[in-house]
């Protein structure tokens, strides 16, 4: 065990890659095993080269020839995924669909089933403001690759809502590498024009002739043009036309 160390060339990916650190024992005192053990655990997908040398012989002096090889380690690694609109997005059209895209291709984790069109709705949350919310009805579909799932609101959202949308623990990748349970939330575009209320009121008499005219929005406003400039005293009198009708 103190020597077959040295026999042993462990690398990434082939003869010219990074050493590994290892430690090697042989079954003494048969001698015909020796066995690599690494340090640490290979990456997902590492590709790792094993050599010996013509360095070891029969006890009739008959000498190996060096031998390698390459073998590629498991995925270990679970899929990636990204939600379109992302976390804390804001102003998100109210008809907006939502996506879900992986980095591999997935399968329901329970049984290895295929996802298709018709069971990939329930791996699906979609409620109102949170967890707790109000669900939202939706239909849900996944594309031939299996990497992209787009979920289309049956309705449109109202202005400025918080949406929460998630998917769980659910699907895997073809190595049985689920995902963590996901989720975020979004808010709508604000959809509502602001509401005006003039004072005095539509048809009010005996309004006094040295009355001012207010007119309050529910909101704040701008100029409708095509830079959304700003509403100032030198030019919000040519939003207004103010006669007398009689």
């Amino acid at each position: 065990d103190t020597n077959v160390d040295a026999l042993i060339t462990l690398k990434d990916t082939n003869e010219n890659g990074t050493d590994i650190g290892f430690n090697a024992t042989i079954n003494d005192p048969t001698n015909t095993i020796i066995t690599i053990v690494p340090d640490s655990s290979f990456s997902s997908e590492q590709t790792v080269y094993v050599a010996i040398g013509a360095t070891v012989e029969d006890y009739s002096d008959n000498a190996i020839t060096k031998s390698s090889i390459t073998f590629v380690a498991v995925d270990s690694t679970a899929p990636n995924l990204d939600f379109t609109p992302g976390d804390s997005d804001t102003g998100i059209a109210v008809n907006s669909d939502i996506t879900i895209a992986f980095d591999e291709p997935i399968r329901i984790a329970d049984g290895d089933v295929t996802l298709n069109d018709s069971n990939v709705d329930a791996l699906i949350t979609l409620k109102t403001t949170d967890s707790s919310g109000t669900d939202i009805v939706f239909e849900a579909v996944i594309d031939d690759s299996k990497q992209l799932i787009t979920i289309s609101p049956t309705s449109e959202f109202s202005s400025e809502q918080v949406i929460y949308v998630s998917i769980g623990a659910t699907v895997e990748d073809e190595s049985g590498n689920a995902i963590t349970a996901s989720s975020i939330t979004f808010t709508a575009a604000d959809s509502t024009a602001p509401t005006v209320a003039f004072v005095p009121p539509d048809s009010t008499n005996c309004v006094p002739i040295s009355s001012n005219v207010s007119l309050t929005f529910s909101e704040a406003v701008r100029n409708a043009d095509t830079t959304n400039s700003d509403i100032t005293d030198s030019n919000v009198g040519s939003l207004i036309t103010l006669d007398y009708t009689s």
